[in-house]
């Protein structure tokens, strides 16, 4: 009865410290991870990320049940190896010889298992990413009939990921068949001498039996309190798996620095940025400021850097010499939190989540303003496609917003940046799924607004909204507003002489 008890309390003292650190390790990496900058997840695989969130698992498993495990047994290996050397020495030094001869071997061994074990992690992050990447593209994927291409692809990444699983497992086969030899030799020749023992009359029969008893506990006790120590020491692989997710730094939000409301003046002095060390500059001592209540767009070829200016100013990404300032202050002095709290984007590459159209369009509010919602969607020219929908504002979009036609998913985007009031728009490419009519609608919209706008365009209507057109070329900004008005006038003189 008091084995029963005593199990049943460690049992459920396990499941609560389980239960109770999963929660809570989960809960902080997850928000570090929301936290990180945008380059962090740019540079990395959805799988890679998702792999070494999953170590935390084996980190709560060790730290709970193994841990537990490991104290009760080296507990229970200590007293009892005090009990076998007051019965006998010498049948205790035999005995204590090979559970450290199996801890030697373990620890020669445990170079090659932590090599295996690392190959393992790693070959399982690419298969998940490989998964992951393929099911993202499946319609690239079927367009262009690479289905076999990309299961050749997986199944490759699989089979070395089980190559990699199926060499672990030979390795622990193979340790604990030495452990099976190993502690059958030590049992047969301590039964041998305590044989002699009783033979001699140094040893009486009852003694053999408690001594080969207590001789089973122990190295059942300590072979698995070495086989603990293994995990523990394992447990390094998944730390620097972790690692790269909870050593980053986190962007400094400035949420305890004061509320400064947003007047919509900001500045790049002396910008200098590119995305790697290795690669050519983007800018190099690019100047700009925009006005409040100002419109202006920027134009330029593909790879300028028009979207990587729209994030520097967003405080997605960060220049390596000059300063943005917003209303004459840094954009670290103003405070991050509260300076996006104030501004709105849509960005090339911005999703919708599963979830209702209300809960994208507000952005999940616990209590959406439901008219200045639909106002919103009023004004991004969504409202009527809306309410023609089966549920309305209430109907369920999946993930990326896979129900929705592209020219929707960006009417959706924008009326998601309105509803969140801002001082300050940004928007890159925003309507370059629309139709020319529907495009002039929301330009239109937009406009009346009198908010200060930052637009990144290649359609001319779009263009032409601007107060200020400024051209992206090498690295600089040049107003070409006059020269821009000019050149798409003249057509319409052209067609009007006709």
């Amino acid at each position: 009865l008091l084995q029963i008890l005593t199990n049943t309390l460690r049992s459920w003292l396990v499941l609560h410290l389980s239960s109770v650190l999963n929660l809570q390790l989960a809960t902080n990496l997850f928000r570090h991870l929301l936290h990180l900058p945008l380059s962090f997840f740019e540079k990395r695989h959805m799988g890679d990320i998702v792999s070494r969130f999953g170590s935390l698992h084996q980190l709560r498993e060790l730290l709970t049940n193994s841990l537990i495990e490991a104290l009760i047994d080296g507990l229970m290996a200590c007293a009892v190896l005090v009990l076998l050397f007051v019965y006998q020495p010498v049948l205790a030094s035999v005995v204590l010889a090979a559970v450290l001869l199996y801890a030697l071997l373990r620890f020669v061994f445990y170079s090659a298992l932590k090599q295996c074990t690392e190959q393992s992690i790693v070959a399982q992050a690419k298969e998940q990413s490989g998964f992951m990447e393929s099911v993202r593209a499946i319609q690239s994927v079927q367009l262009f009939s690479k289905q076999s291409q990309r299961l050749s692809l997986w199944q490759n990444q699989y089979s070395d990921a089980v190559d990699q699983q199926f060499r672990l497992g030979r390795w622990q086969l193979s340790l604990q068949a030495v452990h099976q030899l190993l502690f059958g030799v030590e049992h047969i020749v301590v039964i041998y001498l305590a044989a002699l023992a009783v033979l001699d009359n140094a040893f009486s029969v009852g003694m053999l039996f408690a001594f080969a008893s207590y001789k089973s506990q122990f190295t059942q006790r300590a072979a698995a309190f070495i086989d603990h120590w293994v995990e523990f020491s394992m447990l390094e692989l998944h730390l620097q798996w972790l690692a790269d997710i909870a050593l980053t730094e986190t962007e400094k939000s400035g949420e305890n620095q004061p509320y400064l409301q947003l007047q919509g003046h900001i500045e790049l002095r002396d910008l200098n940025f590119r995305q790697a060390e290795q690669d050519p500059w983007l800018f190099q001592q690019l100047n700009f400021q925009l006005s409040p209540g100002e419109s202006v767009a920027i134009v330029g070829p593909s790879g300028v850097g028009k979207t990587s200016l729209l994030k520097i100013m967003l405080g997605l990404a960060t220049a390596q010499q000059g300063k943005v300032l917003i209303d004459g202050m840094e954009l670290a002095s103003f405070g991050m939190q509260h300076y996006r709290s104030q501004i709105a984007a849509v960005m090339q590459n911005d999703q919708l989540l599963s979830g209702s159209v209300m809960d994208n369009i507000s952005f999940f509010s616990p209590k959406p303003d439901l008219p200045h919602l639909m106002h919103c969607a009023e004004l991004a020219a969504i409202h009527q496609d809306i309410v023609a929908m089966p549920m309305g504002y209430n109907t369920l979009i999946g993930d990326m917003g896979s129900a929705l036609s592209g020219g929707q998913k960006q009417r959706l985007l924008i009326a998601r940046a309105l509803y969140h009031r801002p001082r300050l728009l940004l928007l890159d490419e925003a309507t370059s799924h629309l139709d020319l009519m529907l495009e002039a609608r929301v330009n239109q919209a937009i406009r009346q607004l009198k908010i200060t706008r930052l637009i990144v365009a290649h359609r001319p209507d779009t263009i032409l909204t601007a107060d200020r057109i400024l051209l992206l070329q090498q690295g600089q900004l040049t107003d070409i507003t006059k020269e821009f008005h000019q050149l798409h006038s003249l057509p319409q003189s052209l067609s009007h002489a006709e």
